[in-house]
């Protein structure tokens, strides 16, 4: 009840100044209607459901520098009986102000509401609350945030409206960001998060950001985090990157992630598994004009020894290292360079093995408004898993997926897309999909008003 009351006042406070006015939005409203078949203990079920997204953007509120932005879904399953048939969410609904840069308060941000919040290398935030930003003219930064978290409902999930607990006294999250740029030479800054559900904590950390280019031809990238709950890294992110001619970008660098810390200390979940992600790599990116681009990428994954205790014996396995790496390539056609061909070749290596993967995808035109766009994806594993997995495929160790779709531009601002897919992997024996979309655009006279009105209505199914 709080939370709508919370969503409610935001809501107001966006339209009291539109009385009369003539303002600038952007509307865009996605209906989906789909359906896919999947695997269940007691056999395939199929779900039907009818969804509808819409986004919006408007300015010119009677005050210079004032907007408010509100993302919102609901759902309706028509087929599955077992899960709530009935979901929905209020993703973002926010009121905002950024002061004009010849104001008295120039460099100030502003947000009330619900929003996505992010300070330094710390993991977003959604929440009911505010954030309010500074940047002074001598390059100073302060930023702060703080309210009641929503969840991770960022996009449609099963659950039913209203079943998830407010608690706004108990769940809580603050944080802030202090940092300094020059210019384009250097940005520095230390970032805090504390965040309670249910009274306990979920996240502690400080987490720090460093850019600096000293030269023209020269970058260098240093940020992380650390839970300070276990005391750990949680990620670290370190790169140098050259810029030695215009068409050519080297990088060499180095990354760690601690998986386990990103799930709140306060769940069951976060004593599992305390396993890290290591890599070095080193990469290059080739681009002739804007029709032609390759990256190359080639590294090592670091994998730390492990032990786990079974029966009252303690097994290890040893450090390790194995190879990575990627090969993409992108082709682009047309006047506008808008039509394109991708494709694209990745090795990932574990200590047991790893897999091989090839994509080729391409979006180009047939005639007059019509164009095609289709997907090949194939990986291939090191050891077969179909005895894990209990298939019909027994040892089947590839997966493959691909897809297809037509695009014709009609009259009217109307685009049409129709397709489909299929796939093939150890643990499905096989998939298939369909799509129908049909996407309209209406835009306002720019004297009045600018409008962007974007209606997408998609119709697909699957089967197994």
């Amino acid at each position: 009840m709080k939370r709508s009351v919370f969503l409610i006042v935001v809501a107001a406070a966006a339209l009291l100044p539109l009385e009369g006015r003539a303002w600038d939005y952007r509307l865009i409203s996605n209906t989906h209607f789909s359906g896919r078949v999947l695997p269940g203990s007691s056999g395939p079920t199929s779900h039907l459901p009818f969804a509808e997204f819409i986004r919006l953007r408007a300015g010119d509120l009677g005050v210079e520098g004032l907007t408010v932005q509100a993302s919102v879904w609901g759902q309706v399953e028509l087929m599955d009986t077992i899960n709530d048939r009935v979901t929905g969410d209020v993703t973002a609904l926010s009121l905002e102000y950024r002061a004009p840069f010849e104001s008295r308060l120039s460099g100030l941000h502003v947000r009330l509401g619900r929003q996505f919040v992010s300070a330094g290398p710390a993991a977003m935030e959604q929440l009911d609350g505010a954030m309010v930003s500074y940047t002074l003219p001598m390059g100073l930064q302060i930023a702060a945030f703080g309210g009641a978290p929503t969840g991770i409902r960022f996009v449609n999930q099963p659950w039913i409206v209203g079943t998830h607990e407010d608690r706004y006294g108990e769940n809580w999250v603050v944080g802030g960001r202090l940092g300094y740029r020059l210019g384009d030479m250097l940005g520095v800054g230390a970032s805090y998060r504390h965040k309670r559900y249910r009274g306990l904590i979920a996240h502690h950390e400080i987490g720090w950001d460093l850019t600096a280019a000293p030269l023209p031809w020269l970058e260098v990238i240093c940020d992380g985090a650390v839970e300070l709950t276990v005391e750990r890294l949680k990620q670290l992110r370190a790169a140098v990157l050259l810029h030695p001619t215009r068409s050519i970008d080297l990088e060499a660098g180095y990354r760690f992630v601690s998986p386990d810390l990103y799930v709140p200390r306060s769940s069951i979940f976060a004593v599992f598994s305390d396993d890290v992600h290591q890599r070095a790599y080193i990469a290059g990116h080739w681009s002739r004009w804007r029709w032609l681009e390759v990256s190359l990428e080639a590294g090592l994954r670091i994998y730390d020894e492990t032990c786990s205790d079974a029966a009252g014996k303690t097994t290890c396995d040893e450090a390790a290292f194995a190879p990575s790496g990627a090969l993409r390539a992108v082709l682009r056609l047309g006047p506008d360079g808008m039509h394109r061909v991708v494709a694209e070749a990745e090795r990932v290596g574990t200590p047991d093995g790893g897999f091989t993967r090839l994509r080729v995808g391409s979006r180009m035109p047939i005639i007059g408004r019509l164009s095609v766009a289709a997907d090949i994806d194939a990986y291939l594993l090191d050891d077969a898993h179909g005895e894990d997995t209990g298939t019909e495929h027994g040892h089947t160790n590839w997966s493959f997926s691909g897809s297809g779709f037509l695009t014709y531009a009609l009259p009217y601002n109307l685009v049409v897309m129709a397709g489909g897919g299929a796939m093939v992997t150890p643990i499905f024996s096989n998939a298939a999909s369909f799509l129908v979309r049909l996407t309209w655009t209406q835009d306002g006279p720019a004297v009045a008003s600018k409008v962007a009105v974007q209606r997408s209505v998609a119709t697909s199914g699957g089967a197994m």
